[in-house]
């Protein structure tokens, strides 16, 4: 009875034109933002707000992190020599702006959740190298700027046209329509792996923001696993882990794709399916045996 008084007390506060005036707060800090005029924005047709552009580098500080081993990555795989440091191209404001306002390519990626990035190169004919960026745009104008490269090798360009323009190869796998409920189930089962994953991880393994750069070796782990394990989780749901053994340059890790089976009903009849719920890289053996657990369903021999 005190608690509902105590609520009735405050709400008698609390005079109509505030109801309406719900405030704005910072995407990152969270910290109150007094009007609308005040937030910072870099994307067009998204929600995201900021207090500050300190705020706005802390968010973007990731995607911008994935950037650069993406290009530390894609140099040592391609076995390209060292370059010049370049300073004088990159501190040259004009050659930043015919790069943001009249780049000679431009590319335009959208992810599943509608953020948007676009890449564009301008190629230096007086110096024969490359200048590329990886931005956002406001207001059809760019904004942002996630990341800066100049090169002279086109290897390293078409590198990063790949995360614009890769399609990945599905013909092994079937399209489903899965149900919105049974969505949020597999979406908080993501979670809750995520945050087991996280707190397990040891601050040797391999960085949690370099994941994505070895999404590639999702599909084969999925079709020619070295061992494959099957378990019921506390929820009685059953969950198959995938484990690959793979050697990338001198680093020898695993990857680990894990499954959620689901069962439902479309226009067809019931269904079967296994969704992907985490997929991750490790060279730490405690890890590896952590995740391979439950019935075995197929072994290799691997050295």
């Amino acid at each position: 009875m005190g608690k509902y008084l105590i609520i009735l007390m405050c709400s008698a506060r609390i005079g109509e034109n505030d109801l309406k005036k719900i405030p704005y707060f910072c995407t990152n800090c969270a910290k109150e933002v007094p009007s609308l005029e005040k937030l910072l924005f870099v994307e067009s047709n998204n929600t995201k707000g900021f207090c500050s552009e300190s705020c706005i580098m802390d968010f973007y500080k990731p995607y911008m992190n994935f950037l650069s081993h993406y290009e530390i990555t894609k140099r040592e795989s391609l076995d390209l020599a060292q370059e010049d440091s370049y300073i004088d191209i990159y501190s040259d404001g004009t050659l930043l702006d015919e790069v943001l306002n009249g780049p000679d390519e431009k590319l335009e990626f959208e992810n599943d959740i509608g953020d948007k990035y676009f890449f564009q190169v301008k190629y230096l004919v007086n110096r024969n190298i490359y200048f590329a960026i990886i931005c956002t745009y406001y207001n059809e104008d760019p904004s942002f700027i996630y990341f800066k490269i100049v090169t002279k090798y086109s290897e390293l360009i078409d590198g990063f046209k790949e995360l614009f323009s890769k399609t990945e190869d599905r013909s092994s796998f079937q399209h489903i329509d899965i149900p919105e409920d049974v969505l949020a189930q597999v979406n908080l089962k993501k979670s809750e792996q995520l945050a087991l994953l996280l707190e397990r991880k040891a601050t040797s393994d391999i960085d949690f923001e370099k994941f994505a750069l070895y999404d590639d070796y999702i599909k084969p782990t999925l079709e020619d696993a070295d061992e494959v394990y099957e378990y019921e989780d506390d929820s009685m749901d059953t969950i198959a882990t995938y484990i690959k053994s793979f050697k990338k340059q001198d680093l020898n890790f695993y990857y680990v794709v894990m499954c959620l089976q689901i069962d439902f009903n479309d226009q067809k009849g019931s269904k079967r399916a296994m969704l992907p719920i985490l997929t991750f890289p490790s060279i730490d053996n405690e890890l590896y045996t952590f995740y391979a657990v439950g019935k075995s369903l197929n072994t290799k021999i691997k050295n």
